[in-house]
């Protein structure tokens, strides 16, 4: 459709343009411009269905008619105006591009794009909610090659590996069993009555023993080209060893692209670009330990009695101060390392530790202080897609969380300034980077700087009221004068209460 023959509302809004990729096998592109004022709205009908967007519904045929502009510029129409005689020209000239014939092709190409479905095919699971993972294997002769993608959204990070299992995948299920996921995402073709795959017969047998719930997707998400595009996206820097260690991975990748579609439509969440670390695991440098045998050596549980958590190795040994620290000391339990330079370097940072005793001290005190890291970095790089009073006392507290963390670095940094071993010292290295005092610095332009975390949900609804400095929103000041207020004649009428009670209570 011509941009000029259609009719151009009046307005002062910021405008977005919307373009149609189902029109653009036409030769025609058709640009729907919206404002984000209340004084002209472009409204989209409903039929319309995006491929990107998996909570669309699909759609038959666009009616053109639909289209509408309504406003105060647009209050004219009841006066026969000449706005309303353009919409209908406009209206009639984008009708006569499509003849029959094209109008039934494009609602052959509507039926192909419909939006994802996603089939819960066992039961709720057992693990963490916020870890989920897709699998896809090979058919033919590359039956036995499994890719494998990891999200954990509470640290933003993306695990992705490939590797030739045997005929009773117990490398898929020594991966499950450590990473412990809350669900479980495999192409329906496993599931199909006249095909059904082994690695789904023993991914079943794995759910009934406490494992993750098992979801289809549809086996045209598993996409290497969509997931390569990702890794690009949203990977924090794409280097070129990356995607050397990707060339030729295909299950991998497809297994990354149906894992971000399913996360970003079930969760109701938008994955920043450049927020996700994304990496490549070795499968050759761990060791791997079946299910049977970890609870037999009762690893992380016990054997006898299961609600004596801290009757096992992991109880025994688990005085981490931070989560990151209990995830990762159990995920070594389960996955020990075989290499020989990673050991020499952690048994070094042990024996240092043991022999200066104000550096052990000192950590075990400063480590006592963070809070969740990863899990304040992760909220603020996922955006969810409806804003709400709660998403933005959450966005607030995570501000806090993460002024209270890059406050810590700095001491820090000093503690591990002299080490000598080759792991602490690249700690520190990291650490001097200059970047955390330039977020720093940003914060504190909007947070004013006696905001700080407390422990206690009371006192930490006080910090974020107060967080941002005053005369940044003329509105928030006299809301927050009107609440401090209201506390104030609170506390002055508990007072008073107390003191009228008091006679009758001596009486």
């Amino acid at each position: 459709m011509d941009s000029q023959n259609s009719p151009e509302p009046q307005g002062h809004g910021r405008w977005d343009t919307v373009s149609l990729p189902l029109l653009r096998k036409r030769g025609l592109q058709m640009q729907i411009q919206r404002a984000t004022q209340s004084d002209v709205v472009g409204v989209v009908p409903s039929t319309i269905h995006d491929p990107a967007t998996p909570s669309s519904v699909s759609h038959s045929r666009i009616s053109f008619e639909q289209f509408r502009y309504t406003g105060s510029k647009a209050n004219n129409v009841q006066n026969g105006s000449a706005d309303s005689g353009d919409r209908r020209a406009s209206s009639a000239a984008s009708s006569s591009y499509f003849s029959a014939n094209s109008r039934r092709q494009h609602e052959v190409q509507s039926s192909r794009m419909e939006a994802p479905r996603f089939s819960e095919v066992t039961s709720e699971g057992r693990g963490l909610a916020h870890v989920v993972i897709a699998l896809a294997e090979g058919r033919g002769n590359a039956h036995g090659e499994v890719g494998l993608s990891v999200i954990d959204l509470r640290t933003s990070v993306v695990s992705l590996g490939q590797y030739a299992d045997s005929a009773s995948y117990m490398k898929t299920i020594c991966k499950l069993n450590a990473l412990e996921p809350s669900v479980l995402i495999i192409p329906e073709t496993m599931t199909a009555p006249q095909n059904l795959q082994p690695l789904y017969t023993i991914l079943r047998e794995f759910h009934y023993q406490g494992g993750p719930s098992i979801v289809t997707v549809q086996r045209r998400l598993y996409s290497e080209a969509a997931g390569m595009d990702l890794v690009k996206k949203l990977n924090l820097s794409f280097d070129g060893k990356l995607e050397m260690e990707l060339t030729s991975k295909y299950y991998c990748l497809a297994s990354l692209a149906a894992l971000i579609t399913y996360v970003e439509s079930e969760r109701k969440l938008i994955l920043m670009p450049q927020t996700l670390r994304i990496e490549y695991m070795q499968m050759e440098d761990t060791c791997l330990i079946d299910v049977s045998t970890s609870k037999s050596l009762e690893l992380i549980s016990n054997a006898t009695h299961q609600q004596l958590a801290n009757k096992c190795l992991l109880g025994v040994l688990d005085h981490t101060k931070t989560y990151a620290g209990g995830r990762l000391l159990r995920a070594n339990l389960l996955q020990p390392f075989t290499k020989l330079l990673t050991i020499q370097m952690r048994l070094e940072c042990i024996q240092e530790m043991v022999r200066t005793e104000d550096l052990y001290f000192g950590l075990q005190q400063l480590l006592s202080r963070f809070t969740d890291v990863e899990k304040a970095i992760a909220f603020l790089v996922q955006t969810p897609t409806k804003e709400s009073a709660k998403v933005s006392e959450s966005y607030i507290g995570s501000i806090i969380h993460l002024k209270h963390i890059l406050s810590l670095v700095e001491p820090l940094r000093d503690l591990l300034t002299g080490s000598h071993s080759e792991l602490l010292r690249g700690f520190q290295q990291m650490l001097n980077d200059g970047r955390f005092d330039d977020m720093r610095n940003i914060i504190e332009v909007l947070v004013h700087p006696e905001a700080k975390f407390e422990k206690g949900s009371l006192r930490m609804k006080t910090q974020k009221c107060y967080a941002v400095r005053p005369k940044i929103n003329g509105c928030l000041d006299v809301a927050r004068l009107l609440y401090a207020e209201s506390v104030d004649d609170i506390s002055g009428y508990k007072t008073e209460f107390d003191q009228n009670l008091a006679p009758s209570k001596r009486t």
